[in-house]
């Protein structure tokens, strides 16, 4: 169901991508792995400035130790978004990402490349 409703709603969001290149949008797990960068451009994009406070706070919300886990309460915990990113393919079986892969792969093609399926 959830991987259904991925593809869903990345079909609409890969129209407003063509309809409207004058909006930003940029890939979660973009901002996951490089945090400080991907925030940095967002923030030119935007015609913001992004200055030492934004990137401390950044830095100090997405670099926790990768072994944490944080607990669904606490969202505004820091964690290691590096890795958090991609989690969802360790916690899935081999059978379970290939349906996963056959439901959203007609859109996910326009977001990500094969090798994001690699675990």
């Amino acid at each position: 169901q959830a991987a259904t409703f991925w593809a869903l709603a990345h079909v609409l969001i890969d129209r407003y991508r063509r309809d409207h290149p004058e909006w930003a949008f940029v890939r979660y797990e973009d901002l996951c792995v490089a945090p400080s960068e991907a925030f940095r451009a967002l923030f030119h994009r935007l015609g913001l400035g992004f200055g030492p406070r934004a990137r401390e706070a950044i830095e100090g919300h997405t670099h926790a130790a990768p072994e944490v886990e944080v607990p669904l309460d606490r969202t505004w915990a820091p964690v290691d978004s590096a890795r958090n990113a991609w989690r969802w393919r360790e916690r899935l079986s081999a059978d379970e990402l290939r349906r996963v892969r056959a439901i959203t792969e007609p859109v996910a093609n326009s977001f990500y490349p094969d090798d994001s399926w690699e675990v």
